[in-house]
């Protein structure tokens, strides 16, 4: 979903999709593949979401939890499955304690990035 298309739209369309999937759960099925941890950081607002529609929050709370991601696109981790395929093979990536999946395979490279970008900059200081 992430090709062609920026950060924000990425994060439109997981909504879209969670949606869809929201208005027949159990009867519909997607399969995504991606690179992009915006995709994987919206699927993981949404799956926080749903954990928190399962605490019954009242008043306030619940009415910022409707701002902040309405109950139509929350998402619920026993109808998600997440695999990261490396040469090494297929591996879960959602975590079964958390409920969320782990974005540090695709943020690893970022890290890495990061720490060269920081030797870089010392070399010109």
């Amino acid at each position: 979903p992430e090709a062609h298309i920026f950060p924000t739209a990425q994060r439109k369309l997981v909504e879209l999709i969670a949606a869809a999937f929201n208005l027949n759960p159990g009867e519909t099925q997607f399969f995504i593949t991606t690179h992009s941890p915006y995709v994987l950081t919206a699927v993981n607002n949404l799956l926080q979401a749903g954990e928190a529609y399962d605490l019954d929050l009242k008043g306030e709370k619940l009415e910022k939890l409707e701002k902040l991601v309405p109950k139509a696109i929350a998402l619920k981790a026993e109808d998600l499955a997440v695999y990261s395929i490396t040469p090494e093979g297929v591996e879960n990536i959602l975590s079964q304690e958390l409920g969320l999946i782990d974005t540090n395979i695709i943020d690893e490279v970022s890290n890495e990035l990061s720490i060269e970008f920081g030797e870089l900059l010392d070399l010109v200081d």
